[in-house]
């Protein structure tokens, strides 16, 4: 199947041959894999997506928001469809942004109450504290050699940082 009027895909995997696709569907989270539609739930209703998809040897991981119980924000994750709820704050987030998959470790990336956040096998690793003006961004996650990777943005400028520390990319004036 593919997505409806309500539907849209945000994450793509190839693993081995076969390609993962990760949406929505009716407002619902959900992959496909090679064509074959999965749904994944949530606890209590609400709108939810997925955002980023991780592929570990068996293990389907899925990366995304759910608008849970009184509209409450969530970053969630699943792996092989049960669902790990790990922030759940302000109104500021985007849910959970990233995930990637390093051995046994799970690391997922997500702005959660203006913060940018990476969790750990669920326990949560505060990279920039929002400063009051502009939410801090965390978009994608990596592992490489013991260090975590995040790029996002902080004040609206273009950073990563490793290890929690903050890099700025270089900008390019256009005037």
């Amino acid at each position: 199947s593919s997505p409806d009027s309500a539907g849209e895909v945000r994450a793509l995997v190839l693993s081995g041959n076969d390609l993962y696709i990760g949406g929505s569907e009716s407002y619902k989270p959900v992959y496909w894999k090679n064509g074959v539609k999965y749904d994944l739930h949530t606890t209590g209703g609400g709108y939810a997506r997925v955002h980023a998809l991780a592929i570990n040897g068996n293990d389907i991981y899925a990366a995304g928001y759910h608008s849970g119980p009184d509209n409450e924000q969530r970053s969630i994750y699943w792996k092989n469809g049960i669902e790990t709820v790990l922030g759940k704050k302000g109104i500021v987030d985007e849910g959970a942004t990233s995930i990637a998959i390093n051995g046994n470790d799970v690391y997922v990336c997500a702005t959660d109450s203006g913060d940018a956040v990476y969790w750990k096998n669920g326990v949560r690793v505060t990279l920039e504290k929002f400063p009051g003006d502009t939410p801090v961004i965390a978009n994608a996650i990596a592992i490489k050699g013991g260090s975590v990777y995040v790029v996002g943005s902080y004040r609206e400028n273009a950073v990563y940082w490793k290890d929690g520390i903050r890099i700025a990319l270089p900008k390019r004036n256009f005037y």
